[in-house]
């Protein structure tokens, strides 16, 4: 399964349980952009004072102990979605590695999950 930033926040972080399920127990595919967001993504609960730094370094821990494996896409096609359904070319990566793949996309925006086909 393709996995998206979006859907690994609410997996990892204490005050977003999903009840959907455990990340570590699945075998996970995402595009290399998904470390980047998740910093971002870390980096905004400190600044909005949801998280202190230190719970935000444990959490990016976790993150990178999960097992996923990183592909990327070929850009030319996240391109191609990105203009065809006006998404942004990170969301478009995650959905070109889903329809490439054949394999359903992780993620908590129902727009991008219809438009992976899964």
């Amino acid at each position: 399964m393709v996995v998206d930033a979006s859907y690994v926040a609410a997996m990892l972080f204490p005050d977003e349980m999903s009840p959907e399920s455990e990340l570590a127990s699945l075998k996970l595919l995402a595009p290399g952009l998904l470390h980047y967001e998740l910093v971002n993504a870390l980096k905004m609960t400190v600044k909005r004072k949801r998280f202190e730094e230190r719970k935000a370094i444990g959490l990016l821990q976790d993150f990178i102990a999960l097992p996923i494996t990183y592909s990327n896409p070929p850009y030319n096609q996240v391109l191609g979605v990105a203009i065809e359904f006006d998404i942004s070319a990170y969301d478009a990566a995650y959905v070109v590695l889903a329809k490439e793949k054949k394999v359903p996309l992780l993620t908590l925006d129902k727009k991008l999950e219809s438009l992976a086909g899964h």
